[in-house]
């Protein structure tokens, strides 16, 4: 695996992301579990060239089927080496986060969320339940 096909990899998830509206942050969290499948060493570049290519070059309704038969084949799998832990704390997706505004041109998070405090919950509240 080369980070050349890392970042093409990513390039995709945004580009489809886009594509289909979806919100930024789904993509960031898209890129942190692909950071961490790469990271178990599941993940080899070949499973994903068949999507890629097929994206760049067909409308989004074929896209979409063929992506999602793609989802349904490998989702377990995929959970799995996941330990079907699908929560990330923010320091595993904000980088991502930030990374996909500078890319779209946003100068910050506040620019693209506005005002109110993003993901920001006051310290009081973190307590566990007794």
């Amino acid at each position: 695996i080369t980070l050349s096909k890392i970042r093409k990899v990513k390039t995709d998830l945004l580009a489809i992301s886009e594509e289909l509206d979806l919100e930024i942050s789904t993509a960031a969290l898209a890129y942190a579990y692909f950071e961490k499948l790469i990271m178990k060493g599941s993940w080899n570049g070949k499973d994903s060239t068949g999507i890629s290519t097929e994206s760049n070059h067909s409308p989004v309704t074929k896209v979409n089927r063929k992506l999602m038969a793609y989802i349904k084949e490998h989702e377990f799998q995929v959970f799995s080496l996941l330990e079907f832990n699908l929560y990330l704390p923010r320091q595993e997706f904000l980088p991502h986060f930030e990374q996909i505004l500078y890319r779209q041109d946003y100068l910050n998070v506040q620019e693209y969320l506005g005002e109110d405090e993003f993901y920001s919950v006051p310290s009081h509240q973190h307590k566990a339940p007794e």
